[in-house]
């Protein structure tokens, strides 16, 4: 298992979800390390039976803390940019977790 996978997922995550949940808005750098950061994940994980429960514990928070900070804008073109930002990382989360059918 690559222990670095996980840490630049732990670390993407961080640098795009702090600076939105202090409600300083959408960085789009952040957001595009993130979605980095999970492609590199899926492509570590495509052959492993296992995630290492540090990478869990960030996948299945984005989603649910994605939701809040759609509340937390009342921009109505922030709240779509986010909106649309999660279904981007959800599909994301998907291949990091896709399982091949043997």
């Amino acid at each position: 298992m690559n222990d670095t996978a996980t840490a630049e997922l732990v670390a993407a995550w961080e640098n795009f979800s702090v600076p939105m949940r202090m409600r300083d808005g959408f960085n789009e750098a952040s957001y595009v390390a993130l979605k980095e950061a999970l492609a590199a994940c899926a492509v570590t994980w495509a052959e492993s039976d296992t995630i290492p429960r540090l990478a869990v514990n960030v996948l299945v928070d984005i989603l649910p803390t994605m939701d809040s900070f759609v509340e937390a804008y009342e921009n109505p073109s922030m709240r779509t940019k986010i909106r649309e930002a999660a279904f981007d990382l959800q599909e994301l989360i998907w291949q990091c977790v896709a399982v091949e059918e043997a």
